[in-house]
């Protein structure tokens, strides 16, 4: 009769034991979801930055090859406060 006990208490540890591990890997699951959401949200933003660099360069350039005519070159007093200047374009 007492072999039967331990039998169900062997059972029963090795179940405490499988809900203690599987809380574990969970844990570890979910935190390593967060990471990848993380990750994937930098690299949306270096993107976004490179393009952003690269389109300012872009600017320079095209403003570069007006030379005088460049609104870079504008005294301060002809640029209108408050409004957006618009960038002539050599196209």
């Amino acid at each position: 009769m007492e072999h039967l006990k331990q039998r169900g208490v062997v059972l029963i540890m090795s179940m405490v034991m499988v809900v203690a591990i599987m809380a574990v890997a969970v844990t570890l699951m979910s935190s390593s979801t967060l990471d990848i959401k993380m990750t994937h949200a930098v690299m949306e933003r270096e993107e976004a930055e490179n393009l952003l660099y690269g389109e300012v360069q872009r600017i320079i350039q095209q403003q570069q090859q007006l030379a005088t005519n460049s609104v870079f070159l504008l005294p301060r007093e002809q640029i209108p406060e408050g409004e957006s200047l618009w960038l002539q374009t050599t196209e």
